[in-house]
């Protein structure tokens, strides 16, 4: 037991339920493969809250900490089952890896996601909402020898991208 709790530490942030960096990478590759063996679907969205950067300039640096702490929580909460693996990717951006879902229900699942942090009633003043609003952007394939763990991340950057420039809280899966 004592020697399970170093390996636990280090994939682990302060979010419950939410990983780190470290760990998503690990696991991004296992479930990519399992994707492959299964012949199934893998998602990966990547979760960015709006105006972060301003929130960070308006609340200060310890706000926007707690801010992201309720938004990971929120998002760990939303994606729980088993082989779903969620994590905070880069500083403002977590990310999520499921497989075995289909399109329509990821889309719904993650347009809830964002009204459920909308619902977190987070005040933002440089919001059009007045409160913290996410984008989310994603890719939906079916894996291949060829797909990389490299290359569906890039691709959900990509959808990031369209959904920001879509507005704010905006979904975008391609």
């Amino acid at each position: 037991m004592a020697d399970q709790a170093p390996n636990i530490a280090a994939y682990t942030g302060p979010m419950a339920g939410v990983s780190n960096r470290r760990y998503f990478d690990e696991r991004f590759a296992d479930l990519l493969s399992i994707s492959r063996r299964l012949r199934s679907a893998v998602t990966v969205l990547l979760i960015e809250p709006d105006h972060i950067e301003q929130f960070n300039d308006r609340y200060g640096q310890l706000a926007a900490e707690e801010c992201l702490h309720k938004v990971g929580e929120r998002v760990a909460k939303s994606y729980a089952r088993s082989p779903d693996c969620v994590a905070r990717y880069a500083e403002e951006v977590f990310a999520v890896v499921c497989l075995g879902c289909n399109i329509e229900d990821m889309l719904h699942h993650a347009q809830r996601l964002c009204e459920r942090v909308r619902g977190l009633n987070i005040p933002n003043g440089d919001s059009p909402h007045g409160v913290l609003t996410i984008s989310i952007g994603g890719v939906h394939r079916l894996a291949n020898r060829e797909s990389t763990e490299q290359q569906l991340i890039e691709l959900a950057e990509r959808e990031l991208l369209v959904a920001r420039k879509d507005g704010i809280n905006c979904v975008h899966i391609a």
